[in-house]
């Protein structure tokens, strides 16, 4: 784990190892890579590498969570509901910082991210209080259906080497919503706009999805 406190010294000693670790890289595999390496190549002493982390594996650790933590904070303050688009916002912002995730794709440790993504989730749950069901005990437990699903499809889509565009991600979002029935007006879940030549959804499904609250009218 690491232990870095909030103070510009403590956080440019850890960039630093963080880029000392891209440089290595370069001509290392990640297995390979000792602190000494990294003390070397990032100009940070060996007992400050210590102070701030166990391993190298806790720089990408550190690095993954920092990039949370600038996504928690450039939602509005206002923004209390997680609808499509704050959906492509995630998306979209995780689409500038494709050199960490072609990072870890090639240090090969799969557990940095499943739980880099599992404390997002903890934290991100409690900035949308949007209440979609009435009842407050089933609303909770929609609450955490829906930011499983999406925490979900952003651990599959950087598992999956990232290869989806913001727009496709928002489509296999849409569809997968649509067919468990979460759209339109009854529940006010999610609506959104999707050009009819989308590769995933064509013109009879988006028709379909928009029909679908009156379907279930009793």
């Amino acid at each position: 784990m690491y232990h870095i406190p909030k103070d510009r010294r403590a956080l440019r000693s850890a960039s630093c190892l963080f880029q000392g670790l891209k440089l290595r890289l370069k001509s290392k595999a990640f297995k390979e890579i000792t602190v000494s390496d990294l003390q070397k190549a990032s100009g940070v002493s060996r007992s400050t590498f210590y102070r701030l982390f166990d391993n190298p594996a806790d720089i990408l650790e550190w690095k993954l969570d920092s990039c949370f933590d600038q996504l928690l904070e450039s939602i509005p303050e206002n923004q209390h509901t997680l609808d499509l688009a704050m959906v492509r916002h995630f998306f979209t912002y995780w689409t500038s910082q494709l050199e960490l995730l072609d990072l870890l794709d090639e240090v090969r440790q799969p557990f940095l991210i499943p739980r880099a993504i599992a404390r997002f989730g903890d934290r991100i749950q409690g900035r949308f209080d949007d209440c979609i069901i009435s009842d407050p005990v089933q609303d909770r437990y929609f609450q955490s259906m829906r930011f499983g699903m999406l925490m979900g499809f952003m651990r599959t889509w950087m598992d999956n080497g990232h290869k989806e565009s913001v727009d496709q991600m928002l489509e296999i979002f849409y569809l997968h919503l649509y067919h468990m029935g979460l759209l339109g007006q009854k529940l006010g879940v999610y609506t959104v706009d999707l050009p009819e030549s989308s590769p995933l959804m064509d013109l009879t499904c988006l028709q379909a999805a928009s029909a679908l609250p009156d379907e279930k009218q009793p």
